[in-house]
């Protein structure tokens, strides 16, 4: 059914016949198609020419366009897939094969998306930390949300990543005694 529905991209909106979902199918599928529909914008908009496979001689407008591309199929990754785990939801199985050709196709040409979310984070690393949060029930610092995956072109960062780190609670915090 999401194959079908994504097939109906290639036609005028006015020609596109609606699929019958529920209202939250529906949401869902409609947030889908939009990053597809975004992406499809940009791919479209990028000229092929002069692509070149060495990170010294890569324009910044080709790393501009393999990082937004990157980002967004990382995105539609995350409302793909069941949460905590890397199974697709089961409207969503047919049109996540085709989505992990792409993913694997940028892996053969030497992109890696690294999503940081659960990995314990230190201030040197190279990511941009947008907040930090107080969690209850951790013991160190590690990232609890990722709001921008970092993107590497043939080991050589081309996009820094965004997160939000959460923090262990302080012991004056919990009513305790500080040192």
């Amino acid at each position: 059914m999401i194959l079908t529905s994504l097939r109906q991209l290639i036609y005028p909106n006015e020609f596109r016949i609606r699929p019958s979902l529920q209202k939250a199918e529906m949401k869902n599928l409609q947030s889908i198609l939009g990053q597809f529909e975004k992406l499809i914008s940009v791919i479209q908009g990028f000229s092929m020419e002069g692509l070149s496979s060495d990170t010294e001689e890569m324009p910044k407008e080709q790393m501009r366009f393999f990082a937004d591309c990157s980002t967004r199929l990382w995105r539609l990754r995350q409302k793909m897939l069941q949460p905590g785990t890397d199974k697709p939801y089961a409207e969503m199985q047919k049109a996540y094969r085709h989505f992990e050709s792409v993913w694997d196709t940028l892996a053969q040409f030497g992109i890696e998306i690294q999503d940081h979310t659960d990995m314990p984070y230190s201030g040197g690393l190279s990511l941009e930390v947008i907040d930090f949060q107080v969690v209850d029930g951790i013991n160190e610092e590690k990232v609890i949300e990722t709001i921008k995956p970092t993107i590497y072109y043939k080991s050589k960062s081309i996009q820094m990543g965004v997160v939000i780190v959460g923090k262990p609670e302080s012991p004056k915090s919990k009513g305790g005694v500080g040192i």
